[in-house]
């Protein structure tokens, strides 16, 4: 599943990982309820549109629980200046519910695609 935050806080992908290095597709951190976000890397610049896109990765297994990783999510964003989230293509509030909501969707969207 792909997430990718726009935004002008450069920190938030170190502060996401707990890292100060990252290395696109071989940073990866474990996330309460047996998901993994994997940094897959950056843009800077308003040549992409926006200030800064960050992209990553969500593996999960398909009984992961959506709501513990919506709240971890959530509590990682809900401070910092996040323009835009989107999951998977779908734009998303910035509200645990919302994020909460979307992450189901997809998981269950890929379990039929099982």
């Amino acid at each position: 599943m792909e997430i990718v935050i726009e935004t002008e806080d450069t920190s938030i992908s170190a502060d996401l990982m707990g890292v100060n290095t990252l290395s696109a597709g071989k940073t990866k951190v474990q996330l309460p309820g047996g998901a993994s976000l994997i940094w897959q890397g950056e843009s800077f610049g308003k040549a992409t549109g926006f200030e800064n896109a960050i992209l990553f990765t969500l593996e999960f297994a398909s009984s992961v629980g959506a709501s513990v990783v919506a709240a971890w999510l959530y509590d990682k964003l809900k401070n910092r200046k996040v323009r835009r989230l989107r999951i998977n293509r779908t734009e998303v509030t910035l509200d645990k519910g919302e994020i909460t909501r979307v992450l189901r969707e997809e998981i269950e969207e890929y379990k039929d695609g099982e």
